[in-house]
């Protein structure tokens, strides 16, 4: 579809050495002496794969012919600082008996839970976040008889309150809240569609990891003619300023000093992945320091902030609709510090494919996640039980990620976003390095706690990145890997536009525009975007879109 219609050619041009978008999102790190352990740096959770497919389906191919997704059972395990657990699966019988004991009736009770999530999902999708109101209109009654029941915009502590009386219970089922930035206790109470996702729909994960699904969307687009420029950064977007038109992408070649860190980090590893991704990609390796791309149509999938603040500074603000006062006011998702594990051993019992380590100071636990600061170190807290974290151990989907009877382990600890201003950046990456030292020593603990023993000694490589390399590798604002955050002043028709609001030809897509963050979010935003642009061939012009 992209290549149908006048335009004569389409260009990518993508910052780092392979295919990547957002946050991390779609890439692989290896690990190990022998490079044997593969680590996702993005999304591990692939969810909504219809969304996926369509990415196929709508140039007559089929998805499911060139990578193979697997259904992950069971969707979690969430352990408690006390060391309770509970394991959310298709095992009706076992869920009662962990439910029930948590809470009298805890699994009736769940399952009235989930009879209104998945309403809201049926109906939030193709209204809210497709756009699809030949799907949507039919599920709208239902939808407005639970809202009547179960307002939507209250908060979604405040909603489970009226199913759980429990914080366990609460805590179990608003923990997925850290995926649109916000804590349970800000986050609208529609948001309990995200239950309804993993927990209903499926939690789903590509074989060989979710970089086979970049390689292939590469494929796929070259298939088409598309061109794609490694190590090209975007340095301005240039625009007419008589006609408020772009005109086109002026690109450097030049590391940036995030990129340059990263470098180092991969002449550690004579195969690692990143490196080979780079030796593959030198054919298509060209000098562009400051060279002009000419376009008629600009689409980026930069962080919105990035690149109204960075990208487009040479243009007035008059011609920005004033954005810089306006980004002052926005309320951005958390950072996080990844930490990525080869480890000599297996931990079956303890972890599942997918695990969640929780606080029983479930609302402490959220107060210092979501405000900017300079000095994330200090506002970690000192106890290594009361915080939360996720933990990805795809070997018990994928075997192909470790060697026999050893594991790949990335955990996520939500961090605080960076301040924009304040200390130097000497002092951020000093304190960035306490930050990472702090919850590693954490995570570890917890991991005894849990069961995992002998697991310090049985780690055989590590990589850890804090919230200044994030925003450093992929131009995130405050290090926010999930964009900007969807309290109610910023979700749906108030978050911001994909079309420039007074640019003409510019659009944006990714997780800080609509309709809002996560990968199946951000592919529908794109598709959205190219069918508008297709649809006005005539009006955009017929020059090369980038």
């Amino acid at each position: 579809e992209a290549h149908s219609g006048r335009f004569s050619s389409i260009d990518v041009l993508e910052k780092n050495p392979e295919p990547s978008s957002g946050a991390g999102r779609m890439q692989t790190i290896f690990l190990g002496p022998n490079d044997e352990y593969r680590f996702e740096t993005g999304p591990s959770l692939m969810l909504l794969p219809d969304i996926y497919r369509k990415l196929w389906t709508d140039v007559g191919k089929d998805m499911d012919e060139h990578i193979s997704i697997q259904r992950v059972m069971p969707a979690f395990r969430v352990n408690f600082a006390d060391g309770v657990s509970v394991t959310l699966s298709d095992d009706e019988e076992k869920m009662r008996k962990e439910l029930d004991s948590l809470e009298i009736d805890g699994y009736d009770k769940y399952r009235r839970y989930m009879e209104m999530a998945d309403i809201n999902l049926d109906a939030g999708l193709p209204l809210f976040i497709e756009q699809n109101w030949e799907k949507g209109i039919p599920v709208l009654p239902k939808f407005l008889i639970n809202a009547l029941l179960h307002w939507p915009l209250k908060s979604h502590h405040d909603q489970l309150g009226e199913f759980f009386e429990s914080d366990r219970m609460r805590a179990l089922f608003s923990f997925q809240d850290l995926y649109i930035g916000l804590s349970p206790y800000t986050a609208p109470g529609v948001f309990s569609l995200l239950q309804s996702i993993e927990l209903t729909n499926g939690i789903y994960y590509p074989i060989g990891g979710f970089a086979k699904i970049a390689e292939k969307m590469k494929t796929l687009c070259e298939d088409m003619g598309v061109k794609i420029h490694y190590d090209t950064s975007v340095s301005q977007i240039q625009v007419d300023p008589s006609t408020r038109r772009v005109q086109g992408v002026r690109c450097n070649h030049h590391p940036s000093e995030g990129e340059e860190e990263e470098e180092q980090k991969k002449k550690k590893k004579k195969k690692n992945a990143e490196e080979e991704a780079e030796k593959n990609s030198m054919s298509q390796k060209k000098s562009h320091d400051n060279q002009l791309f000419s376009a008629d149509v600009i689409v980026s999938n930069a962080d919105l902030p990035y690149t109204e603040m960075e990208l487009l500074r040479e243009t007035p603000e008059t011609m920005r609709d004033g954005f810089e006062q306006r980004e002052k006011k926005f309320k951005y998702s958390s950072s996080v510090v990844s930490i990525c594990w080869a480890v000599k051993k297996r931990y079956d019992t303890a972890l599942a494919h997918h695990s969640i380590f929780l606080s029983d100071k479930y609302r402490s636990s959220w107060d210092n996640v979501f405000e900017p600061t300079d000095r994330p170190d200090l506002v970690f807290p000192d106890d290594y039980k009361d915080f939360n974290f996720y933990v990805h151990a795809p070997s018990r989907t994928d075997p192909s990620c470790c060697p026999s009877d050893h594991d790949s382990i990335m955990v996520l600890v939500p961090a605080p976003p960076l301040a924009e201003e304040g200390g130097s950046l000497e002092d951020i990456r000093e304190a960035e390095e306490r930050l990472k030292a702090k919850a590693r020593e954490a995570v570890i603990k917890r991991f005894e706690d849990a069961g995992m023993t002998d697991f310090r000694s049985s780690i055989v490589d590590e990589s850890i990145r804090g919230p200044l390399e994030w925003k450093q590798l992929f131009n995130l604002r405050r290090g926010s890997v999930f964009g900007i955050a969807h309290p109610m002043d910023q979700l749906s028709l108030f978050r911001p536009s994909p079309e420039h609001p007074k640019l003409k030809n510019l659009f944006s897509v990714g997780a800080s525009t609509r309709p809002g963050n996560g990968v199946p979010l951000v592919l529908v935003g794109a598709e959205q975007v190219a069918r508008s642009i297709l649809a006005r061939e005539d009006e955009l012009g017929a020059k090369p879109a980038t």
